[in-house]
C-alpha cells in the first residue's frame, strides 16, 4: 500500500487521543476543497483511507460517511461511487448547497450538510446493529434513534 500522508496520521492521532475517552462508533469526513486530487484517483484514495482506518482501529466495518464538495462534479460523481465500492460507507450530498466564499459552505449549508451526514449515519448504525449479533441489544426500540433532533 502508499505511504500514509500526514493527513492521516494527524487524524488517527486525534481519533486515538480520544478513544481514551470513549469508543469510535462512526468516522465522519469532508474533504477539504483545497486538497489537490484528479477524479480520476479520487474513489481510489478514498477507499484506501477507509480501509487504513478500519486497520489500525481494528474494526473492518467501521460506518464512514464522506460529504461531496462544492463545485466539484466530478470528485462528487467519484465519491457517489463509495458505497458501491466498500460495505458500511455512505456519502452527505452538497446538493443545493451554497457558499459563503465560493468554497466553504455557508451556516445554513453547514447546518444542512450536518443533517445529511447525521441521516447516512444513523443509517449506517441501523444497518450495523442489525446485522451484528454481536452488538448488545437496547432494552427498547427508543435506544436506537431513528432521527436527530435539529434547531
Amino acid at each position: 500500500m502508499a505511504k500514509k500522508p500526514k493527513s492521516y496520521w494527524n487524524t488517527r492521532k486525534r481519533t486515538k487521543l480520544t478513544l481514551a475517552q470513549g469508543s469510535l462508533k462512526g468516522v465522519l469526513w469532508q474533504q477539504d476543497n483545497g486538497v489537490s486530487q484528479t477524479p480520476e484517483t479520487h474513489l481510489e484514495t478514498l477507499t484506501n483511507f477507509v480501509v487504513k482506518l478500519r486497520s489500525d482501529f481494528a474494526d473492518t466495518s467501521l460506518p464512514f460517511v464522506t460529504g461531496q464538495l462544492h463545485d466539484s462534479p466530478k470528485i462528487n460523481a467519484e465519491i457517489v461511487k463509495l458505497p458501491q465500492t466498500i460495505h458500511g460507507t455512505a456519502y452527505a450530498s452538497s446538493q443545493g448547497l451554497t457558499t459563503a466564499d465560493c468554497t466553504h459552505f455557508d451556516s445554513r449549508s453547514q447546518l444542512l450538510l450536518g443533517e445529511r451526514y447525521a441521516e447516512q449515519m444513523i443509517q449506517l448504525q441501523q444497518k450495523r446493529y442489525a446485522a451484528s449479533p454481536l452488538w448488545p441489544r437496547p432494552t427498547s426500540s427508543s435506544s436506537i434513534p431513528t432521527s436527530m433532533p435539529w434547531f
